[in-house]
């Protein structure tokens, strides 16, 4: 099975989507399964990975619903509030769903840049393990020195680095975000998923080979991404007109977890952003 294990369903409110910007008109409508599917049918792609885009715990619920109902969304990453003191309740209950596979905040919008070290919320990420959840680190360039000690911290705990950082590639600035990336790939715990070169590079030219992820590391999968609906004026494409899978090159994995509440033969539709996909990539120079 190969899966796309990023991209976003939203039904579109002014209200709750503030992130969206008068430059980001074309996202400004709704995004659903049915807008999806066929693009994902058509680039050869079995399921996908649904990701949240709000911050609140019905965002989480209705992606859950949107699985139950739609067989090719083979897993979620929801928003539980990780400070919160009834964190571990929320997670039991959210991890007694097959296809939650993973939690994530919009970290790169907070204030504090330190926000991740935070006791409040590394308390969260310390409950995450038990109920074998993957955590999506979404961040700027300038996050990466901190996520480092985050990820230190919690060796036993599976993160997965969102966007690469989100690198200022259309500046031209690869540093000091390639050598922290570097840094950061060290950790055993850490995979990172391969999607938005398109809206940050310059002009016509492809990123660099020599600065991107697959040359950091080169022996531990990397995981493809569209991050459907979320590329900039290309909405209507296929992810995969970004970035294409070597042919004969990819396979699986998918991942099988024993959670509370939950029976291990469910396995099968686990699908786990750190693992679920194993492919080699190649850059697309003349998206």
């Amino acid at each position: 099975m190969r899966l796309d294990t990023h991209q976003h369903f939203w039904r579109y409110d002014p209200a709750q989507h503030v992130w969206m910007t008068d430059a980001m008109g074309v996202l400004r409508r709704d995004y659903l399964p049915a807008d999806l599917e066929p693009l994902l049918g058509a680039a050869g792609f079995d399921g996908t990975i649904a990701v949240q885009a709000r911050q609140v715990v019905e965002e989480t619920d209705w992606l859950l619903q949107l699985a139950d109902a739609h067989p090719f969304i083979q897993g979620v990453v929801g928003w539980v509030d990780l400070r919160s003191p009834q964190v571990g309740d929320r997670l039991e209950r959210y991890a007694r769903h097959p296809k939650l596979v993973g939690v994530r905040h919009v970290v790169h919008d907070e204030p504090d840049d330190a926000f991740v070290l935070r006791a409040d919320f590394r308390a969260g990420i310390a409950r995450l393990r038990e109920f074998d959840l993957t955590y999506d680190l979404l961040l700027f360039p300038r996050h990466l020195p901190l996520a480092a000690r985050l990820v230190e911290e919690f060796p036993e705990q599976p993160f997965v680095l969102d966007h690469i950082a989100k690198p200022f590639i259309r500046d031209g600035l690869l540093s000091p975000w390639k050598d922290d990336l570097q840094r950061l790939a060290a950790f055993k715990n850490v995979y990172c998923k391969l999607s938005g070169w398109s809206r940050k590079r310059a002009g016509g030219s492809g990123v660099p080979r020599t600065s991107t992820p697959t040359s950091t590391r080169s022996s531990r999968p990397s995981a493809w991404s569209g991050s459907w609906s979320a590329p900039t004026g290309r909405s209507a494409r296929s992810p995969a007109t970004m970035l294409r899978p070597w042919p004969s090159s990819s396979t699986t994995s998918s991942a099988s977890r024993s959670r509370p509440g939950t029976a291990s033969s469910a396995g099968t539709a686990r699908a786990s952003t750190a693992s679920v996909i194993r492919v080699q990539l190649q850059v697309e120079e003349n998206v």
